[in-house]
């Protein structure tokens, strides 16, 4: 459901610049390195946040699985117990692809009840 490059994203570290870099496939056997923090800006642990941005296309491809595995619960009382784990996922959601909590819940929910009458036919 999101339009970001696909991945897989991969971090390394450049000695010779002392940056973090992360390889984003643009097709081919081609890619295109993006330099993190470069110049000697710094973040607490830029190995650690490099490691989490090149992580972030799974991360949300985990997050979107999650969110229909739960939709797909018939126990309201499950989901109910659950509600914020649910809205975290749907929030995480939201943010990565930037759009509008409300609107990743309509259109999950849509994509999830197609589902549910296509099984039954």
């Amino acid at each position: 459901m999101s339009k970001h490059t696909p991945g897989p994203w991969t971090v390394f570290y450049k000695h010779k610049y002392d940056e973090w870099h992360v390889s984003v496939p643009t097709g081919g056997d081609t890619s295109m390195k993006l330099a993190l923090f470069p110049f000697g800006i710094r973040t607490q642990n830029p190995g650690a946040d490099a490691r989490l941005i090149a992580a972030a296309p799974d991360g949300l491809a985990a997050a979107e699985t999650a969110y229909r595995a739960i939709l797909g619960i018939e126990s309201q009382i499950w989901r109910a117990r659950n509600q914020r784990a649910y809205c975290a996922l749907r929030d995480f959601i939201a943010l990565a692809t930037g759009r509008e909590a409300r609107v990743v819940q309509e259109e999950f929910e849509e994509a999830a009840a197609l589902a549910k009458a296509e099984a039954r036919t």
